[in-house]
């Protein structure tokens, strides 16, 4: 049947859907959207939905290593593989060292692109943290999934060589539609 050849899936309370296939991110020294999509034979691309100034809280502060209350930019973005959304993204960065770098990412709808247009051109990640979780409302309609369906969020930070914090990732994924590889 097209259940048992995994042809299709079951949405509990929407019913069946046929299956898309899945795209695997490969957590590594900087993992990278399209770079990911390409290893599978398919085209990723990203687009800011929305950027702001804002302050850290304490989680943001901790992990950019910030105080409390300093001033960040925050760009949101929606992940697509071919076309189809999987992701989105909120990216982290800190307002005093990379001014400007909304309109980069705005413009070439690529963080690795902004960050080298400030002179960030080799960074790594230095962690990774992976949770299950129920995604927001908004969230849900972003990558197009019942808001009963669970996400995987991978938050991850990334640094330049000299070890200072350049962004801090919060990428919410569709959970039937990637797999990680750590």
């Amino acid at each position: 049947t097209v259940v048992d050849d995994g042809l299709t899936r079951s949405w509990h309370g929407v019913g069946y859907k046929v299956a898309e296939p899945t795209i695997d991110i490969h957590v590594d020294c900087f993992p990278r959207w399209t770079t990911n999509a390409a290893r599978i034979g398919r085209s990723g691309r990203a687009e800011m939905i929305s950027s702001r100034l804002a302050r850290a809280d304490h989680t943001l502060a901790r992990d950019m290593g910030l105080k409390v209350g300093a001033q960040i930019f925050v760009a949101e973005l929606v992940r697509s593989v071919d076309d189809r959304p999987l992701a989105v993204s909120r990216s982290f960065f800190p307002a005093g060292r990379l001014e400007g770098i909304l309109d980069d990412i705005c413009e070439t709808g690529s963080v690795t692109e902004g960050l080298a247009r400030h002179g960030v051109v080799d960074c790594r990640r230095i962690q990774t943290r992976l949770e299950a979780r129920m995604p927001t409302a908004h969230e849900a309609l972003l990558i197009g999934i019942p808001k009963g369906q669970p996400v995987l969020v991978s938050t991850g930070v990334n640094v330049e060589p000299t070890g200072s914090v350049v962004e801090v990732s919060v990428s919410v994924f569709r959970a039937d539609s990637v797999k990680f590889e750590i």
